[in-house]
C-alpha cells in the first residue's frame, strides 16, 4: 500500500474549495485524490464542530503534533526497569515478566528482548536469560535406557547368548 500525506498545498487548496462549495469528489479529482482522503481530512481537522470551518494552517500543525506522539513509547520509569531487572536476575524469563499482573506498568516480552539487546537493563545480556532445554542438551534416549539399567555409557555392550 503506497500513499503520501497531504502537504500544506494540498490542504490550502481543500479549503478554498470546501469555503467555495466544491464537492469533495470535485475536490479530490482536482488534487488527483480518492474522495474518501478529501473526507477525511476535512473531518478529522475542522475547527470544531459547531463551526465546521476548515484552516489549513492548524490542520497541518495537528498533524505534525499527532505525528509527533504516535509510534513505540520509550520506557524510562525507574521503577519499571528496576523491577524487570530484579525479575530477570531471579531466573524469569521474558514472558513470565510480561505476563504477570503487578502494580507496575510492564512491557511486553518483545520490548523487554528490546530492551536488553539495546543494554538499557544495564549488564543484563541474553546469556543471562532463562531458557528451556534444547534438543542438544537432552540426553539421547539409548542413554536414558542404559542409565536405567545401571550400564554406563562407555560399558561394553553385551549380546544375550553371552550372558551365560
Amino acid at each position: 500500500m503506497n500513499y503520501s500525506h497531504l502537504n500544506i498545498n494540498e490542504k490550502t487548496v481543500i479549503s478554498l474549495l470546501a469555503s467555495s462549495d466544491v464537492s469533495i469528489r470535485e475536490t479530490a479529482k482536482q488534487l488527483g485524490r480518492s474522495p474518501s482522503t478529501i473526507s477525511r481530512e476535512l473531518k478529522r481537522n475542522q475547527t470544531n464542530e459547531r463551526d465546521s470551518r476548515y484552516i489549513p494552517s492548524k490542520a497541518q500543525e495537528t498533524y505534525q503534533n499527532r505525528k509527533h506522539h504516535c509510534g513505540r513509547k520509550y520506557i524510562s520509569c525507574e521503577d519499571t526497569l528496576s523491577y524487570v531487572k530484579s525479575r530477570i536476575e531471579d531466573h524469569w524469563s521474558p514472558e513470565q515478566i510480561a505476563n504477570r499482573k503487578t502494580a507496575h506498568e510492564v512491557p511486553s516480552a518483545s520490548t523487554i528482548y528490546r530492551m536488553i539487546h539495546q543494554k538499557r537493563l544495564g549488564t543484563i545480556t541474553m546469556a543471562r536469560l532463562r531458557r528451556k532445554e534444547t534438543l542438544q542438551d537432552q540426553p539421547k534416549p539409548e542413554e536414558n535406557s542404559m542409565m536405567a539399567a545401571g550400564q554406563s555409557k562407555n560399558a561394553p555392550k553385551m549380546s544375550i547368548n553371552e550372558k551365560n
